[in-house]
Protein backbone atom coordinates (compact mmCIF):
# COMPACT_ATOMS: atom_id res chain seq x y z
CA UNK A 1 0.00 0.00 0.00
CA UNK A 2 1.47 3.59 -0.89
CA UNK A 3 1.13 5.65 1.90
CA UNK A 4 -0.36 9.13 1.79
CA UNK A 5 2.66 10.85 2.56
CA UNK A 6 4.02 9.60 -1.00
CA UNK A 7 1.21 10.74 -2.42
CA UNK A 8 1.67 14.62 -0.78
CA UNK A 9 5.47 14.39 -2.42
CA UNK A 10 3.85 12.91 -5.48
CA UNK A 11 1.76 16.45 -5.22
CA UNK A 12 4.71 18.88 -3.87
CA UNK A 13 7.52 17.44 -6.26
CA UNK A 14 4.76 18.91 -9.44
CA UNK A 15 3.53 22.01 -7.65
CA UNK A 16 7.69 22.96 -7.93
CA UNK A 17 7.35 22.54 -11.69
CA UNK A 18 4.70 25.32 -11.44
CA UNK A 19 3.83 28.73 -10.70
CA UNK A 20 2.13 27.44 -7.70
CA UNK A 21 4.53 25.96 -5.51
CA UNK A 22 2.40 25.16 -2.25
CA UNK A 23 0.06 22.29 -1.95
CA UNK A 24 -3.37 23.85 -0.38
CA UNK A 25 -4.75 21.10 -0.18
CA UNK A 26 -4.76 17.19 -0.77
CA UNK A 27 -7.76 14.57 -0.43
CA UNK A 28 -7.12 10.65 -0.96
CA UNK A 29 -9.63 8.67 -2.42
CA UNK A 30 -8.35 5.31 -3.21
CA UNK A 31 -5.71 3.23 -1.91
CA UNK A 32 -3.20 2.51 -4.13
CA UNK A 33 -1.48 -1.25 -3.75
CA UNK A 34 1.60 -2.03 -5.07
CA UNK A 35 2.46 -5.58 -5.82
CA UNK A 36 5.78 -7.18 -5.92
CA UNK A 37 5.13 -8.61 -9.18
CA UNK A 38 3.90 -6.22 -11.06
CA UNK A 39 4.42 -2.36 -12.26
CA UNK A 40 2.21 0.73 -12.24
CA UNK A 41 1.73 3.97 -14.54
CA UNK A 42 1.86 7.05 -12.61
CA UNK A 43 0.17 9.67 -13.89
CA UNK A 44 0.28 13.46 -11.90
CA UNK A 45 -1.82 16.10 -13.64
CA UNK A 46 -1.89 19.84 -12.56
CA UNK A 47 -4.97 21.62 -14.62
CA UNK A 48 -4.48 25.37 -15.80
CA UNK A 49 -5.01 28.16 -13.44
CA UNK A 50 -8.49 28.94 -11.68
CA UNK A 51 -9.88 32.51 -11.30
CA UNK A 52 -7.69 33.02 -8.01
CA UNK A 53 -4.40 31.38 -9.73
CA UNK A 54 -4.90 27.89 -7.73
CA UNK A 55 -4.36 25.13 -10.04
CA UNK A 56 -6.54 21.59 -9.64
CA UNK A 57 -4.39 18.89 -9.17
CA UNK A 58 -4.95 14.63 -9.45
CA UNK A 59 -2.81 11.74 -9.43
CA UNK A 60 -3.73 8.60 -11.01
CA UNK A 61 -2.42 5.00 -11.95
CA UNK A 62 -3.11 2.15 -13.87
CA UNK A 63 -1.28 -1.23 -13.91
CA UNK A 64 -1.28 -1.58 -17.69
CA UNK A 65 -2.16 -0.19 -21.23
CA UNK A 66 -4.96 -1.79 -21.10
CA UNK A 67 -6.47 -0.80 -17.65
CA UNK A 68 -8.81 2.14 -17.00
CA UNK A 69 -6.75 5.11 -14.66
CA UNK A 70 -8.05 4.78 -11.24
CA UNK A 71 -8.17 8.18 -9.32
CA UNK A 72 -6.52 8.08 -5.89
CA UNK A 73 -5.30 11.80 -4.98
CA UNK A 74 -7.23 15.02 -6.19
CA UNK A 75 -6.21 18.43 -4.47
CA UNK A 76 -5.37 22.57 -5.19
CA UNK A 77 -1.78 24.03 -5.83
CA UNK A 78 -1.67 27.86 -5.00
CA UNK A 79 1.09 30.50 -5.24
CA UNK A 80 0.19 31.56 -1.70
CA UNK A 81 2.88 31.11 1.33
CA UNK A 82 2.31 28.38 3.35
CA UNK A 83 0.73 29.25 6.76
CA UNK A 84 3.41 29.03 9.23
CA UNK A 85 3.72 26.40 12.05
CA UNK A 86 1.66 27.78 15.35
CA UNK A 87 4.25 28.29 17.70
CA UNK A 88 3.67 26.71 21.23
CA UNK A 89 5.22 27.92 24.35
CA UNK A 90 7.07 25.33 26.91
CA UNK A 91 8.19 25.93 30.03
CA UNK A 92 11.59 24.85 30.45
CA UNK A 93 12.29 21.76 32.62
CA UNK A 94 14.96 22.35 36.01
CA UNK A 95 17.50 20.56 35.52
CA UNK A 96 16.77 18.99 39.32
CA UNK A 97 13.18 17.52 39.70
CA UNK A 98 11.68 19.19 42.67
CA UNK A 99 11.35 15.52 44.66
CA UNK A 100 14.96 14.68 43.80
CA UNK A 101 16.54 18.08 46.36
CA UNK A 102 16.16 18.57 49.45
CA UNK A 103 14.25 22.25 50.83
CA UNK A 104 16.83 24.87 50.72
CA UNK A 105 19.82 22.72 48.94
CA UNK A 106 21.34 23.84 45.80
CA UNK A 107 20.35 21.57 42.77
CA UNK A 108 23.58 20.17 41.21
CA UNK A 109 22.89 19.61 37.56
CA UNK A 110 23.79 15.65 36.41
CA UNK A 111 25.12 15.05 33.10
CA UNK A 112 24.18 11.79 30.97
CA UNK A 113 27.24 11.64 29.61
CA UNK A 114 29.88 9.30 31.06
CA UNK A 115 32.83 11.29 31.78
CA UNK A 116 35.23 9.61 30.06
CA UNK A 117 33.21 11.10 26.82
CA UNK A 118 33.11 14.06 28.40
CA UNK A 119 34.64 17.15 26.55
CA UNK A 120 35.14 15.06 23.42
CA UNK A 121 31.68 16.58 21.40
CA UNK A 122 30.14 12.53 21.86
Amino acid sequence: LLPGTAFTDLALHAAGHTDTPTLEELTLEAPLVLRPDGTVTLHVTVGPPAADGSRPLTIHSRRDESATWTRHASGALTDADPAPETATTSTPRSPCPKASTPPGTPCTPHSSTPPSTRGRGR
